[in-house]
């Protein structure tokens, strides 16, 4: 019998990065994670010149050093990927707005996910801004933008980024929430 074809998302579904301390570092702020709500820095840096300094900031540093990976993901992970055709699916590509774009982060992803998903091979990892393009039976992501697609089955795995979208357009796209792995575990295996 044929496995179904599951996409699982990385950043706040898998692990939760530092790239907020990125930001921090650059603006000389303190913000949590949870009060930034997207990935997009345009609120915070609006002109030519900041993104310019702010890629130059960053272009050294790793999102990924120090992070924390989202209690028993690992765990879950492991049986999903015997019983499913499992990829890991990711954007990698942080657009700061007008051309300029952070693409660093490719090997750090790819670097963290080996150390901590070492049973996932690596020609299961997709890079890609638009998931949507990418046939697969379920998802489990944390960006609404990710479930346009025409799964049968969509988890949005609860965060920060995603706690004020409507519910009304998450009952329309035929959206579940999930809040933890454990949760995933009970729907999926």
């Amino acid at each position: 019998m044929k496995k179904k074809r599951l996409l699982v998302d990385v950043d706040d579904t898998l692990i939760n990065n530092l790239w907020n301390e990125g930001l921090n570092g650059f603006l000389g702020t303190n913000f949590k994670r949870e009060e930034i709500k997207t990935y997009s820095v345009d609120k915070y840096i609006t002109t030519d010149e900041e993104r310019s300094r702010y890629l130059d900031y960053i272009k050294d540093k790793s999102f990924y050093d120090g992070c924390r990976i989202i209690e028993d993901a690992v765990r879950v992970m492991e049986k999903l990927y015997e019983k499913y055709d499992l990829y890991i699916c990711s954007a990698c590509v942080l657009n700061i707005g007008k051309g300029y774009a952070y693409t660093n982060s490719y090997q750090q992803k790819f670097d963290i996910l080996r150390k901590y998903f070492p049973f996932i091979s690596p020609e299961r990892f997709i890079f890609t801004q638009n998931k949507n393009i990418i046939k697969a039976d379920i998802i489990i992501d944390d960006s609404l933008y990710n479930f346009y697609g025409d799964e049968e089955l969509k988890l949005m795995y609860n965060c920060f980024m995603n706690d004020d979208v409507d519910e009304a357009e998450i009952k329309n796209l035929n959206i579940r929430r999930v809040n933890s792995w454990k949760e995933i575990e009970d729907i999926l295996l």
